[in-house]
């Protein structure tokens, strides 16, 4: 049982390396963690296992952090995107300026 958790442990490290790196290979080690984390029993874990649990918490928690700011960055380019096309559209070509 300790290897699962540390296995899980271990993927959510690696999604927040990913994360962190930009996050564009993100999509198989969420496949992963998700097939690691089922497998994990549905019974709260034995004291040993506290502190793994406790750093997969906040290392999860990191993630989330993590996510939301890409999320962020990602709809402040598609709102300039947007704006550049509202203007090329009124404007024509030479009115973008990058």
């Amino acid at each position: 049982m300790e290897l699962l958790y540390k296995n899980v442990l271990q993927l959510t490290e690696d999604i927040e390396i990913c994360l962190e790196r930009g996050g564009s290979d993100i999509s198989p080690l969420l496949s992963r963690w998700q097939k690691a984390f089922s497998q994990l029993p549905g019974a709260i874990p034995h004291q040993d296992l506290a502190g793994c649990t406790e750093r997969i918490i906040a290392c999860q928690e990191r993630c989330v952090r993590l996510a939301m700011e890409k999320k962020k960055e990602l709809q402040i380019e598609m709102q300039e995107t947007r704006n550049r096309k509202k203007l090329h559209q009124a404007y024509g070509k030479h009115a973008v300026l990058r």
